[in-house]
Order: structure tokens, then C-alpha cells, then sequence
């Protein structure tokens, strides 16, 4: 309910026939273990409250497929993740800065990870064993990549490093042997790669996304609601005729401006019609790819 302000330490811990969770809007953390070795559980919504996802919260939920990342969440705590292995998308928002140890280690299916601009630290072991793992861009808030964060990714070839980063492990990406470092001339991202005897790329301007240029997270639509067409699929952003985490992740992509969407898509993105795309629509699109909303949303 809405009157819960936390999820206790270990709270579900162990709950194995747990299948889907919502946090209610109130909750502002996610305690330690609170959901650790809750092996059915395959989608979490979290509230728009949460500032913190403790150490452990979700380890070994093995079934986990779809989360929310909340634009209030400071940090995101050792080993949160671990061994998540049918995890396959992640957005980190721009409010994350620290991305713990352990964080997303043995994520397997692990595919694409999107981190966030506020993000300047990112613990050791923070990506272990991320075996699905090709690309990786890392933004340039980032200061210190911690020892081992991208060893064992086999299939990590290109990794983005801006100038802004001033540490990286000794053993950073040990046994990761197809990785390219994309980076600045004369960076201290150049000198490691030399160093390691790591293939480098030199990029000539620093670390940035298309969109920067994009407007406030709030952007406005400019939808005219009443010349809508009727064939709208509100929260199907993709075009695939289904609305799933995916979409939500798109539009949450949007809102901290490391997406483009069309006109067609942000009037399937704006779902509750306030003529704003933004990370409400994105957490409506995920509370009904689970069946827990109706989209669009009426008020």
C-alpha cells in the first residue's frame, strides 16, 4: 500500500513462489536483502519515491525480467542485482551517482545497459561476468571504474571512455579479450589502454549523446489530443503491436535524453495526456506491460 515508506531489510527474502511486486509511491528505500533469492519473481515496479535500492535488495532472483529504475533513486547498492541472471535491459536514470560493487555480476542475459550522466563512480565488480554484453557507453560524469568491473564479458567489443575518467582498476577488464577502448586523445582512458596493451580508438570530442540538445526532461508534445488518430496503441513505442518493459525502457531512454522518439512515438508515450513525455509515462507503460494498468490513463 501507499502508506509503506520502506521495504524492510529482508523482508521478502526467500519468497519463492513471490511472482511480481509493486512498491507503493511512498516507499523511499529498498532495504538490504529485501528481496534476495525470491526465485520466481519476474517484474518489479518501484515507486516514484525511491531514493535508494540497497545492498543485495534483488540477488538471485533469477527469474527477474523487468524493473524499474525510478528518476529519484541516488544509488544503487552492492551486489544488488547479482546473479539476475534472465535480466536483459537496463536504464540507470540520471539521478543514480554511484553504482555499487557487485551490482549487476552474473547478470548473464544482460544485453544493454543504459548509465545515467550523474553517475561518477562505478564499484568493482559492478558488470563481473556480463557475458551478452557488446557496447557499453559510459557518460562523462564517470570518474572511477573499479577493479574487475568488466572482467569476464566475452562479448564486450567496444567500451566508450570519456576524459573525465581519472582511475581504472589494474584488472578492470581481465579476461575480457575482445574489448576496444573508444576514447580521447591524450585521455587517461589512451595511456591505460597502452598500458594494458588494449586496442584503442581515438574519438575527437567528448563523450556525448545526440540529443543534448533535446529540451527539459518534461518535454512537451505539442500533441494536439483532439485531431488524435484513433489507431493510437498508447505505451506501444516500439510499433510491435504489444506494450512491454521495452517500451517503458524507450520512454524512460527519452526522458533523460539519451533517446529520440518520433512524433507517432511520443503520442503513444504521452499515456496519461498531459501533453509531457516524461518518467510517469514510463512507469504507467510498465504497470500495464504486468497487467496493473489501463493505458491511456484517464484522470
Amino acid at each position: 500500500p501507499d502508506s509503506v515508506t520502506k521495504v524492510s531489510t529482508s523482508m521478502f527474502q526467500g519468497c519463492s513462489s513471490l511472482e511480481s511486486a509493486e512498491i507503493g509511491a511512498a516507499a523511499a528505500s529498498i532495504g538490504n536483502s529485501a528481496f534476495i533469492d525470491c526465485t520466481a519473481l519476474e517484474k518489479v515496479v518501484l515507486g516514484g519515491s525511491v531514493k535508494s535500492i540497497d545492498a543485495r535488495a534483488f540477488r538471485n532472483c533469477t527469474l527477474l525480467e523487468q524493473i524499474n529504475i525510478p528518476d529519484t533513486v541516488k544509488s544503487i547498492g552492492d551486489a544488488v542485482f547479482y546473479n539476475c541472471t534472465s535480466l536483459t535491459d537496463m536504464v540507470i536514470s540520471d539521478s543514480v551517482t554511484e553504482i555499487g560493487e557487485y551490482a549487476f555480476e552474473s547478470c548473464t542475459s544482460l544485453e544493454n545497459i543504459t548509465i545515467g550522466k550523474s553517475v561518477k563512480t562505478i564499484g568493482s565488480y559492478a558488470f563481473y561476468g556480463c557475458k551478452a554484453l557488446t557496447e557499453v557507453v559510459l557518460p562523462d560524469s564517470v570518474k572511477t571504474i573499479g577493479n574487475y568491473a568488466f572482467a569476464n564479458c566475452d562479448n564486450l567489443t567496444k567500451i566508450t571512455i570519456p576524459d573525465s575518467v581519472k582511475t581504472i582498476g589494474d584488472d578492470t577488464f581481465r579476461n575480457t579479450k575482445n574489448v576496444t577502448i573508444f576514447c580521447e586523445d591524450g585521455s587517461y582512458a589512451m595511456q591505460y589502454a597502452i598500458d594494458k596493451n588494449i586496442p584503442y580508438v581515438i574519438i575527437q570530442e567528448s563523450v556525448e549523446t545526440d540529443t543534448d540538445t533535446q529540451s527539459d526532461t518534461d518535454t512537451n508534445t505539442d500533441t494536439d489530443t483532439s485531431d488524435e488518430p484513433d489507431n493510437v496503441l498508447y505505451g506501444d513505442i516500439n510499433g510491435d503491436g504489444k506494450v512491454t518493459a521495452r517500451d517503458s525502457m524507450n520512454v524512460q531512454r527519452y526522458a533523460i535524453k539519451l533517446a529520440q522518439l518520433t512524433d507517432e512515438q511520443l503520442k503513444a508515450a504521452d499515456v496519461d495526456k498531459d501533453g509531457k513525455v516524461n518518467a510517469k509515462d514510463a512507469l504507467y507503460i510498465l504497470r500495464c506491460s504486468i497487467n496493473l494498468a489501463v493505458l491511456p490513463i484517464e484522470k
